[in-house]
């Protein structure tokens, strides 16, 4: 039988076994379980069913995808053909994965720093809350101000639909720590290049009392 017409069966993921969870992916190339999955999505090879769980896509099936569904709550999970390990745009997916997460912390320490030396206090929003690929990296506070930084240190477009979010979390910011809702609470890009889309730059303009961007690098 190929895996291709493999459906829904009870995967054995025990050293023998010739499959392997999402996790052990993971853990096999060294980077963070959760991270594996959205190098999958971002390859196509699996989708969110119900914006719940997992699925593979048939791209993910021709790659060596099976799907399970647990016999009690009917979970789906996606599991994966050991020879995954050696599939090259898997490989390469990882390498521009680890290569754009270094410069990242390389930026955001940068952005860290620049901060601290103009006497800002500092919180690592990222690391106090647990949270990733989220808006707020870091809360800069001196007197009365209060400034929301996401650092963007990988040319990745900023669109109007992110900076909406950024302004939620603003809000929601704000209703989780009431002691600064007197305080002025500022939203702040800053990016080692020009990385705002055309409609993104228009709507900061139009909103520059609340949000803003500079280039840092």
């Amino acid at each position: 039988m190929s895996i291709l017409s493999i459906a829904t069966i009870d995967v054995d993921l025990t050293d023998a076994s010739p499959y392997l969870s999402a996790a052990q992916i993971a853990q096999h190339f060294n980077i963070e379980a959760t991270k594996i999955n959205h190098i999958l999505r971002d390859l196509k090879w699996i989708e969110k069913e119900y914006d719940i769980w997992w699925i593979a896509t048939v791209l993910g099936k021709k790659n060596g995808a099976i799907e399970q569904t647990h016999a009690n709550d009917k979970i789906k999970y996606v599991h994966w053909s050991k020879e995954i390990l050696e599939n090259e745009e898997l490989n390469l997916a990882i390498q521009r994965y680890i290569h754009t997460y270094k410069n990242d912390r390389a930026y955001k320490n940068f952005i860290a720093k620049h901060y601290l030396d103009q006497g800002y206090t500092l919180w690592n929003h990222t690391e106090d809350k647990g949270l990733d690929d989220k808006n707020i990296n870091y809360i800069a506070k001196k007197n009365r101000e209060i400034i929301l930084i996401n650092c963007r240190g990988n040319p990745t477009d900023i669109t109007i639909k992110e900076i909406k979010i950024f302004e939620q979390q603003k809000e929601a910011f704000i209703l989780e720590n009431p002691i600064f809702a007197d305080y002025n609470v500022k939203l702040l890009y800053n990016m080692s290049g020009f990385f705002l889309t055309e409609e993104a730059f228009w709507y900061i303009q139009e909103h520059s009392r609340t949000i803003s961007y500079q280039i840092l690098k």
